[in-house]
C-alpha cells in the first residue's frame, strides 16, 4: 500500500505542472497474487504489482487522455505524461456537449466512509492460498473428480483528483475464488468474492461444484422449446450485467436505445422485481465514489417492476440537464454510465424449495459465451454451462447437455414466479464489479438449441 498522503503528493504535483485549463488525474495501484490449479494440482503461483497513472487534459471543449505504467517517484516521466496530454488535447476535435470536470460548480464533495480493506486479506501468503486450494483438491479426489480453478488475493488503491479541488481516495482488498470440478465432459462451478478472505466459504463452494458434477453423471435427452427453469445466482448475475450495460444508462435512454426509453415510470418487469444499486452495502464490495470523483448514492432503478431511474455520470448529467448518480467510468468512456453494485430484491422461498411443484423443467447453474442480439429489447443468446439439469416432479433427475438459450431479459424478469430468500455475492464474468442476488424460478424460458457434446 502506498497510502493516501503519498498519492495526494503525486496528484498535487501533476495538477500544478499541467498547463491545461482543467486537469484530471486517476491513479490505480494494484498489488495482487494468484494460485492456479488444474487436474488436482497447483501449477502456478504468481504475483504482480502495478501502478497506472492516467491524466485527462481539457483545453476549451477539447480533451485528451493519456496513461502509463509508472513508478511514482519518476517525476521526469510524469512531466512527459502531463505534456503529452496537453499537446494531444490542443489538436483534438471539440466536443460540443462538453461543460467541465466535476467540482467546478458543485464545490468540494464529501465521501461516506466504507469498510473495504481487510488487513488479513492484504497479508495473505502463497502458503495460505496453497493450504486452502489443497482442501478443494482433497475433496475432489475423494469423489474421483478433477479440480480446476484459482484463488487470488490482493489490494488496490484508487485516487481521483482534479484541478477543481476534487480528491478522492479508496483503499480496498479483494479475494476471489473460481472453482470448476470436472469428470470427462461433466463439470460443476462455484465462485466466491469478498474483501475478507475468511468469508469466502471455500469448502462450501467446493461442495457446490462437486455436487453438480456428481449430479451430472447421469444424463437425459431433452428437446428444444420453452421450459420452466430455475436460474441460479451466476446465471442471474449475467443478466444483471447486460441490464446495466445496455439498459440502465442515460446515454442509451436518451438515444432511445434502452428498453426504458419510452417506459420511465411504466411497468417493464414483474411486480416482484426490484433492482437497485448500492455501493455502501457492507455485504457487497463498498466504494464511496465513481471514477470521476462523484459520491455514489443508493439508487432504485426498477421498483416493483416499474422503471424508476436511469444512471448518469457527470458528463451525461450536464448534457441532459440531470443530476449525476455516481456511476461514471474512467475517461475516455464512449459507452455509458454503469452500475457495479447491483442488488435484486430477495423473495420468501428457501432456495432448496424453488424446485418444489415443478412438473418438468430445467435448472441452470450459469451462462456462458453470452452475446447481445437486440439491444433495445435486451435479447441475448448464449449457452448454459457447468451444471444443467432436468427437473421432474420437483426433483433433479439427471443432467442434460448444455443448451442454447435466446431470451429477452425484461421478459424473463416478467415471468418470475418464485425468488429465493437467500442471496449470494456473484463476481461478474465480464469484470464489472459484482451483484448481490437471489436465485429465481421463471416460466417460459426459451431454449433454441442443444450442444452435441
Amino acid at each position: 500500500m502506498i497510502g493516501q498522503q503519498k498519492l495526494k503528493t503525486i496528484t498535487d504535483y501533476i495538477l500544478k505542472k499541467s498547463p491545461a485549463l482543467e486537469t484530471e488525474v486517476l491513479i490505480f495501484v494494484d498489488d495482487s497474487a494468484l494460485t492456479r490449479f488444474a487436474n488436482n494440482q497447483i501449477h502456478q503461483n504468481m504475483a504482480s504489482q502495478n501502478i497506472v497513472v492516467q491524466i485527462r487534459a481539457v483545453v476549451g471543449k477539447k480533451q485528451a487522455v493519456v496513461s502509463a505504467n509508472l513508478q511514482l517517484d519518476q517525476l521526469a516521466k510524469l512531466d512527459k505524461l502531463v505534456n503529452q496530454a496537453y499537446e494531444i488535447a490542443k489538436i483534438s476535435p471539440e466536443d460540443p456537449h462538453w461543460h467541465h470536470l466535476p467540482g467546478k460548480e458543485e464545490g468540494n464533495f464529501s465521501y461516506q466512509k466504507v469498510k473495504s480493506f481487510n488487513e488479513a486479506t492484504a497479508s495473505v501468503k502463497p502458503e495460505y492460498r496453497a493450504k486452502e486450494v489443497a482442501k478443494i483438491i482433497k475433496m475432489a479426489k475423494a469423489e474421483d473428480l478433477n479440480a480446476f480453478g484459482s484463488l487470488s488475493t490482493g489490494t488496490g488503491e484508487i485516487v481521483v483528483a482534479n484541478s477543481h479541488g476534487v480528491f478522492a481516495y479508496h483503499p480496498q482488498s479483494l479475494s476471489l475464488l473460481n472453482i470448476r470440478i470436472m469428470k470427462n465432459l461433466i463439470s460443476g462451478y462455484a465462485g466466491e468474492v469478498n474483501s475478507d478472505i475468511a468469508k469466502l466459504n471455500i469448502e462450501e463452494a467446493a461442495k457446490r461444484a462437486i455436487s453438480k458434477t456428481l449430479l451430472g453423471k447421469k444424463t437425459s435427452e431433452v428437446e428444444v422449446g420453452d421450459y420452466e427453469v430455475v436460474l441460479e445466482e451466476p446465471a442471474v448475475s449475467e443478466m444483471m450485467t447486460y441490464l446495466t450495460y445496455l439498459g440502465f444508462g442515460a446515454r442509451a435512454f436518451h438515444e432511445e436505445r434502452s428498453f426504458i426509453s419510452e417506459n420511465l415510470s411504466k411497468k417493464v418487469m414483474g411486480s416482484n422485481i426490484t433492482i437497485w444499486d448500492d455501493a455502501y452495502n457492507p455485504n457487497h464490495l463498498p466504494m464511496p465514489f465513481d471514477y470521476q470523483g462523484i459520491p455514489k448514492k443508493s439508487l432504485t432503478i426498477i421498483e416493483n417492476g416499474i422503471a424508476k431511474n436511469v444512471l448518469y455520470d457527470h458528463y451525461l448529467a450536464l448534457k441532459y440537464k440531470a443530476k449525476p448518480t455516481g456511476h461514471g467510468f474512467p475517461a475516455p468512456n464512449t459507452e455509458d454510465a454503469f452500475a457495479s453494485h447491483l442488488h435484486l430484491k430477495p423473495g420468501s422461498t428457501p432456495k432448496n424449495q424453488l424446485l418444489k411443484g415443478m412438473k418438468k423443467g430445467i435448472l441452470v447453474s450459469r451462462f456462458w459465451y453470452v452475446r447481445n442480439v437486440h439491444p433495445k429489447e435486451l435479447t441475448i443468446t448464449g449457452m448454459t454451462r457447468d451444471g444443467t439439469f432436468l427437473i421432474e416432479n420437483g426433483e433433479i433427475v439427471s443432467g442434460v447437455r448444455n443448451m442454447r438459450f435466446t431470451i429477452s431479459i425484461p421478459k424473463v424478469l416478467s415471468n418470475v414466479s418464485h425468488i429465493s430468500k437467500e442471496v449470494h455475492l456473484e463476481p461478474s464474468d465480464e469484470g464489472f464489479g459484482a451483484s448481490l442476488l437471489p436465485a429465481i424460478r421463471v416460466r417460459d424460458f426459451s431454449f433454441t438449441g442443444i450442444s452435441k457434446l
